[in-house]
């Protein structure tokens, strides 16, 4: 399972639910940070180390990447959900066709 984390009430609820799901299917955890500058790259992963706690988890770290980047670059890595959070404006038609498109696995959009 593969939780997109940058710091956001979104991306903190994503987390939680993707902790769950690799949990409950005895599955790995990678976390993808993705930090607006390299200076909150070490911020974020002390955030998501509180709330992954005791589990282990693999981190990747991405700065300043945007959507389409990013999705090009996850699908190098091998994951069998990818679970992001769902900002409080909600997700442009734009995103939601590029996750569809170039997603490597299933997405999982919390709220």
């Amino acid at each position: 399972v593969m939780a997109l984390f940058n710091g956001t009430e979104s991306s903190e609820r994503a987390l939680r639910i993707a902790i769950r799901l690799a949990e409950a299917g005895g599955t790995s955890l990678t976390v993808v940070l993705n930090a607006a500058r390299d200076a909150e790259v070490a911020s974020l992963r002390r955030q998501a180390g509180a709330l992954t706690g005791e589990r282990p988890a693999d981190f990747l770290e991405f700065t300043a990447e945007d959507t389409a980047q990013l999705l090009n670059r996850l699908r190098r890595q091998p994951a069998g959900q990818l679970v992001l959070g769902v900002p409080a404006g909600g997700i442009d038609d734009e995103v939601i066709s590029m996750l569809r498109s170039r997603s490597p696995c299933p997405v999982i959009l919390v709220r």
